[in-house]
């Protein structure tokens, strides 16, 4: 009779006190199918964070915004500072506005500007022109898309010689967005109403439509 065959493997102790042979610890491995699968869904993962989060998309529309808001209040103060009425003039299908001498007294000329391009309106007047098509930096570039007060769309701001705007007793709210698809984003600049103080919100992932 022949003699049982022995196991001289050394045995392993499990967590709760039972002897385990060494196989009883032996996990199936992953495939090179499934690896594959794993990091194909990490970099899709992964372009998708990017795409949602583009630096360059917040970073410019703020920048837009600054520079939006720094030519209101440059306009503001020429109100104040001269005594007499200027109105700002939006449009959105150029991606532009124009600055605008609107007050009886005072002259029509505007004081040179490093930014803002000279020009005339229909009618013959002086006008500079900001057009954010051209502000300094990489794409993605900054669009103006609405204007509005209280909900309603408008076309221009006038800032009376004691800084305030003209007909409003509702601020008047400019609508700027960045980027495209899940990386869009918008910002909006505001002009109070009754100090014409003009102040930059928040970058929000709706807009005003």
């Amino acid at each position: 009779m022949k003699n049982p065959r022995v196991d001289h493997r050394p045995a392993l102790l499990c967590s709760s006190g039972k002897t385990a042979q060494p196989d009883d610890h032996l996990r199936p491995a992953f495939t090179l199918v499934e690896m594959l699968l794993v990091i194909a869904l990490m970099g899709l993962l992964a372009g998708t964070v990017v795409t949602m989060f583009q630096p360059s998309v917040t970073i410019n529309l703020r920048s837009g915004a600054r520079a939006v808001a720094g030519d209101l209040n440059y306009v503001r103060n020429l109100a104040v500072a001269n005594n007499t009425a200027y109105t700002v003039t939006f449009s959105v299908a150029d991606n532009s506005y124009s600055i605008q001498h609107t007050g009886t007294v005072g002259s029509d000329e505007l004081p040179e500007h490093p930014f803002l391009t000279d020009g005339t309106n229909a009618d013959g007047d002086p006008i500079q022109t900001a057009d954010l098509d051209l502000l300094p930096f990489d794409q993605p570039g900054v669009n103006l898309v609405a204007v509005l007060v209280d909900g309603v769309a408008v076309t221009d701001v006038e800032f009376s010689e004691l800084g305030e705007t003209v007909g409003r007793t509702e601020d008047t709210i400019i609508w700027l967005r960045c980027g495209t698809g899940r990386a869009r984003r918008y910002i909006t600049v505001t002009i109070a109403a009754v100090t014409g103080l003009v102040t930059v919100g928040d970058i929000t992932l709706t807009g005003p439509f």
